[in-house]
């Protein structure tokens, strides 16, 4: 099927700890090196400068009637550093992170969502 036009296109999975997050909708997250032009009066851009590496993410829930899997808001509460591990097709990444905030919508028509941030760091693989 490597030949074919029409290729597929697989879901990711996301882990936190020891196992995949059942509840998961969306995840997302961003790694930055801060890389800042850096200019002259002579030469403009003049260069470049990296600053400090950073990562930071969301993760969306669904909640079903068992309630979350996890215990997002002690998790913000405790500050407790955790691996989270986003699996893309041929490519997983760690990042090494803490539950900054969780955000909870209880809309009319539809499931309770949760929606966790976290800030980290990009493990090396």
């Amino acid at each position: 099927m490597a030949d074919s036009e029409l290729k597929r296109h697989p879901r990711g999975q996301i882990a936190l700890g020891a196992g995949e997050l059942q509840q998961a909708t969306l995840g997302d997250f961003t790694f930055t090196n801060n890389a800042k032009l850096k200019h002259t009066l002579r030469k403009t851009p003049s260069g470049v400068v990296l600053g400090t590496r950073e990562c930071s993410g969301t993760i969306e829930v669904n909640l079903d009637e068992d309630g979350p899997e996890r215990d997002w808001i002690g998790l913000v509460e405790s500050g407790e550093s955790k691996n989270f591990r986003f699996k893309m097709p041929l490519l997983t990444r760690t990042i090494e992170g803490v539950c900054s905030s969780v955000n909870a919508k209880l809309p009319l028509d539809d499931a309770v969502t949760l929606t966790i941030s976290f800030v980290g760091k990009l493990l090396k693989e």
